[in-house]
């Protein structure tokens, strides 16, 4: 089986890289509490115990520490939120614009049961996947979190501005967070 890696993509400590913030939510809260509620149901549904940056880890701290611990064939999951204008709303997924097979796969059903849990709209088309976009399509348009081994995605769960989306989100977080856990546990079991 796969190692599993979750990170929560932001930091939980004030004043240190929080990310977006929006509708009385901050990223870095959100992003630490889904990765534990996943790790949760990994360990109790699936008998899987993945591994997990700190909630006081930024970004850079993460990929430094992760840097030398995966192989190629561990899973890589980074946890975010999005941000814009308050209409603004979907899910989607990041991969590398070489990715393999394994990572578009992986980012399109990810996308799809976050999609599905929350009742919103799939974001990008990355090779003809729906809910995926390539690095490229970034904010960023080069993203750290693509510089390691291992099958690597970047999921934007929503966005964080958008009200009616975060209280989807928030009436539908343990749902939406077992199904990500499903689809990881799925996925390590992969070849």
């Amino acid at each position: 089986m796969r190692k599993i890696f979750l990170s929560a993509g932001h930091s939980n400590v004030a004043g240190k890289d929080r990310g977006a913030v929006g509708n009385g939510f901050i990223e870095g809260e959100l992003t630490a509490d889904l990765r534990n509620r996943i790790v949760h149901a990994l360990r109790t549904h699936h008998g899987v115990i993945p591994i997990t940056d700190s909630n006081d880890s930024v970004l850079t701290q993460t990929l430094a520490w992760i840097k030398n611990k995966t192989t190629n064939d561990c899973i890589c999951l980074d946890i975010h939120w999005n941000a814009a204008v308050p209409a603004a709303k979907g899910v989607e997924c990041f991969v590398a614009e070489d990715a393999s097979v394994f990572e578009v796969n992986l980012a399109e059903r990810l996308s799809q049961v976050v999609s599905e849990g929350i009742g919103t709209t799939l974001r990008g088309n990355f090779r003809g996947r729906k809910g995926v976009k390539s690095e490229v399509e970034s904010q960023h348009k080069r993203l750290g979190w693509f510089r390691f081994t291992g099958e690597q995605v970047l999921l934007e769960v929503c966005f964080i501005t958008n009200k009616v989306e975060m209280d989807a989100y928030i009436a539908n977080r343990d749902r939406v967070a077992g199904k990500i856990a499903e689809v990881l546990a799925g996925f390590a079991k992969k070849k």
